[in-house]
């Protein structure tokens, strides 16, 4: 991992330059690190591969009878008709898996950096962050769902311009790719919320407490009720003292360092409320390790909340002390997903 660990520190390196030229660099250098990586590195890419083998050359019936599993799991669930038209569209051209991979990296990073380039104050920090927050490796393993999300993180422009037709759009185009990014509509209205402080921090406490008390699951029911992911809520951690204390701890740090953050600005835009919700869906999920996977909509907000923290803090010596603490909770969270091989990026090996 010592090239990821290089590239991020190109990034911080950078941290003055608000040259738009400078994301092209990025861009390359992120998408070299995706489509050149080995098929063992992400752990549902051979997934990925058999799905793709699996799936016919684009006719008009099969658009018309998409059914079972994007991986051919249970024939009874649907798959994201997005996703089967670009594969089977690759096919028909008799491209390989190779293509469709590099498509879907192009189009993730296309919307990332639009929304970096639109929204961050500070792109080398976005570009950091996006590494080191373990956000970008996303993309190793849950395909699909990092391209609804690098739409969401896009469609965030039109929450602030208040075009909720343009944003509801984006949303439901995002669903072609994972149903899931359909419940991100109602994400409009947060603009018009604002807690106070005290009031966010006991909800934080409450939604850190509902999974240690079992009681989460009227929450998880009733977020997925009938919906075809339903069987992410199968898939449950099992407590134990030394099992659980790492997921624990690295929820403990993340609300903690967002508190820090929210304490610092004190008109929050819109991401820092997303990422707030981040915070929450993670907590009360926290005993679902599948279903936790819908707070990566959310927590993607840290890559321009945090810049926006950090250039909005006047004071020398708390934006330096902010800073500091910042990377220090980047490092925090590569290390930790580091060493719980999170998205089965170790080992890392390109494949040449």
């Amino acid at each position: 991992m010592w090239v990821p660990i290089l590239i991020a520190c190109i990034f911080l390196y950078f941290l003055k330059n608000k040259n738009g030229k400078f994301l092209y660099v990025g861009f390359f250098l992120l998408l070299f690190l995706n489509i050149f990586r080995d098929s063992t590195v992400g752990t549902d890419y051979k997934y990925y591969i058999q799905s793709f083998e699996n799936i016919s050359t684009l006719t008009i019936s099969s658009l018309r009878n998409l059914s079972g599993d994007v991986f051919s799991l249970t024939p009874s669930e649907n798959r994201e008709i997005g996703w089967i038209f670009l594969n089977s569209i690759v096919k028909y051209y008799n491209g390989t898996y190779f293509i469709v991979n590099l498509v879907a990296a192009v189009i993730i990073l296309f919307l990332y950096f639009i929304a970096i380039k639109r929204e961050s104050p500070s792109l080398s920090l976005s570009l950091y962050l996006l590494l080191m927050l373990y956000i970008y490796y996303q993309s190793f393993n849950t395909t699909r769902q990092s391209v609804s999300v690098a739409l969401f993180i896009f469609s965030i422009y039109y929450i602030k311009e208040k075009k909720f037709l343009l944003y509801s759009i984006l949303c439901i185009f995002a669903s072609l790719m994972h149903t899931s990014a359909i419940f991100l509509i109602p994400l409009y209205f947060l603009k018009y919320i604002n807690l106070p402080y005290k009031s966010v921090t006991i909800i934080i406490i409450i939604t850190f407490l509902i999974p240690l008390f079992s009681i989460d699951d009227f929450f998880v029911n009733l977020f997925t009720g009938d919906i075809i992911y339903l069987n992410y809520v199968k898939n449950i951690r099992q407590f134990s003292f030394y099992g659980y204390m790492p997921v624990v701890t690295i929820l403990t740090v993340q609300s903690m360092f967002f508190l820090y953050s929210l304490k610092l600005e004190k008109k929050p835009d819109i991401s820092m409320k997303i990422w707030f919700i981040g915070l929450l869906f993670q907590n009360i999920t926290m005993r679902y390790d599948w279903l936790s996977r819908f707070s990566d909509y959310f927590l993607v907000m840290q890559i321009i909340a945090i810049p926006i923290v950090y250039s909005n803090t006047f004071n020398d010596k708390n934006k330096q002390t902010y800073f500091n603490v910042a990377i220090l909770y980047s490092i925090f969270i590569y290390a930790f997903n580091i060493y719980a091989n999170t998205q089965g990026i170790l080992p890392y090996y390109f494949n040449f």
